[in-house]
This record gives C-alpha cells, sequence and structure tokens, in this order.
C-alpha cells in the first residue's frame, strides 16, 4: 500500500511524499517535482534555512527568502540598523524593499528576529513588485 503521509503527519494537507520530505497541497513543485525554491537549482529557501510550513518566520528569514527570489547581489554599505548587519537585509535595504523602524530612543532598527506580521509582507510584496515594474521600463 502507497503511504500517504497522514500516519506521519496527522491532520496535514499531504499531496505526496517526495525523496525531500512531505509536499503539502499548496507546495508548488518545479519540473523534476521537487519543492519549488527548497534546495538545489532554483534555491529560494536558503539551504542552512531550516523550514517549518507550520511555525512563524522571522522579518530576516523573510527577507532572506526574498531577497533570493530577486536574486540580489551582496552591498557595500554599513548597515543602517542597531541590530543587524545581514546582508540579504542590507540588500533589500539598497533597493528600498525594506526600511526597519527607530526604536523608543530614535535608533533605526530591523527586529530581524520578531516574527513578520501580515501587513510588512504585503509591504514587502508591494514594493518588489514596484521595484520590478522599474527594471522592465
Amino acid at each position: 500500500a502507497q503511504l500517504d503521509g497522514a500516519e506521519f503527519f496527522p491532520g496535514k494537507s499531504i499531496q505526496r511524499i517526495t525523496p525531500q520530505g512531505p509536499v503539502f497541497k499548496n507546495t508548488v513543485l518545479n519540473d523534476q517535482g521537487r519543492p519549488v525554491g527548497v534546495e538545489g537549482e532554483d534555491e529560494l529557501v536558503p539551504a542552512d534555512l531550516e523550514i517549518n510550513l507550520d511555525d512563524p518566520i522571522t522579518r530576516a528569514e523573510y527577507a532572506r527568502v526574498a531577497a533570493a527570489a530577486l536574486d540580489l547581489k551582496p552591498v557595500d554599505i554599513a548597515s543602517p540598523f542597531a541590530d543587524t548587519d545581514e546582508m540579504a537585509i542590507l540588500e533589500l535595504y539598497n533597493i528600498k524593499i525594506v526600511e526597519g523602524d527607530f526604536n523608543k530612543d530614535g535608533v533605526r532598527v530591523f527586529r530581524p528576529d520578531d516574527h513578520i506580521i501580515r501587513s510588512e509582507m504585503c509591504a514587502v510584496i508591494w514594493r518588489i513588485y514596484n521595484y520590478q515594474k522599474t527594471l522592465e521600463a
């Protein structure tokens, strides 16, 4: 009998099990049947970033995925953020995709370990959309 994964992932909506792990119904597959963006040639999710589709994502993790999707190159700028100098965040800052905010002392911070909220995700997506339109013009 073919396993459908339900016995290993109770309550989860499994499409099928692959050598790379379970594929959930909302997972996009590439032409080799691998989940898009997880390790390999189409790596949007860096191999060292552990993901669990049910866990919240941090602002830094989201920035890493966004920067990888845009295929951004490293930048040589001083970090404007007091709390991070992570390259993916600096790459996105450099093209005005992220800006962080200011703490109570007026210092610019990114809060990389905070979970990103929907409104922040939407702002990043909207800015990426507009950024890509400028590249097409």
